[in-house]
């Protein structure tokens, strides 16, 4: 069984066809203004690189299997949020945690490549019927995001 709206071919019951949308948009934060007689706070530099990929997989994996539509829909790229309807994705992420509740999967192990600004994730967890191989992400608005769509 795969994951429910991230693109696996396996089907699940939490799985729904999404419908197309227009173009969303997200809030990138404000950096915060610099105190009188300091040094202007230059904000660190997101991370491009296999660790924050890695990061950034167990987030998604998090949100999607607890249930967090709005928080699995952040992190998809923008080419995978302009195709899948806001709405519809979060309703079914809500629906693949509600399914989960209570036997959670375990993440066990996860490697990453990582070229530029693209990146390939494979990992599996306690349960095989969950494991991901070669599961595409690109680096863009500031982060990792999953880009199987």
């Amino acid at each position: 069984m795969g994951f429910a709206a991230c693109g696996s071919s396996s089907g699940s019951t939490a799985s729904q066809q999404v419908q197309t949308k227009s173009q969303s948009s997200t809030e990138q934060p404000k950096p915060s203004p610099a105190r009188s007689g300091s040094k202007a706070a230059v904000p660190k530099a997101p991370e491009n690189n296999a660790d924050a990929l890695k990061t950034a997989v167990k987030q998604y994996s998090d949100a999607f299997f607890n249930g967090s539509g709005m928080g699995a829909y952040a992190l998809l790229s923008q080419r995978c949020q302009a195709v899948n309807d806001e709405a519809t994705f979060e309703t079914s992420v809500v629906a693949a945690g509600q399914q989960y509740k209570g036997a959670l999967p375990v993440m066990t192990s996860i490697s990453v490549n990582v070229t530029g600004n693209t990146g390939t994730a494979t990992y599996s967890y306690d349960r095989g019927d969950f494991d991901q191989a070669n599961q595409p992400w690109t680096f863009e608005r500031g982060g990792w995001k999953y880009n199987q769509c």
